[in-house]
């Protein structure tokens, strides 16, 4: 994952050039990573990390349940409002 300082560049020069929503989703695959680019994008995109857990618990009879808890703890920290808010456009 990039550092927030460079995220939090990329997202402005984005923001400069468009209205639409700015979603971010590298390397995200644990709550910490989801707050943080949860503080700076208006979305936070989890692929890999959940096919990963997917194929560790295939066989596991709770694997729908894991699947949902793990979501769930990564939604948990982003529940703070639109991020749009937290990175001005154009600054």
């Amino acid at each position: 994952m990039a550092t927030t300082d460079d995220l939090e560049a990329q997202i402005r020069a984005l923001r400069r050039v468009t209205t639409k929503p700015v979603c971010v989703g590298f390397g995200i695959g644990r709550p910490e990573h989801a707050a943080a680019i949860g503080r700076l994008a208006d979305g936070v995109i989890v692929g890999s990390a959940i096919g990963r857990l997917v194929e560790e618990r295939a066989a596991s009879a709770s694997l729908v349940s894991d699947v949902g808890d793990f979501i769930a703890s990564l939604k948990a920290p982003l529940h703070g409002g639109p991020a749009r808010e937290r990175v001005e456009r154009g600054a």
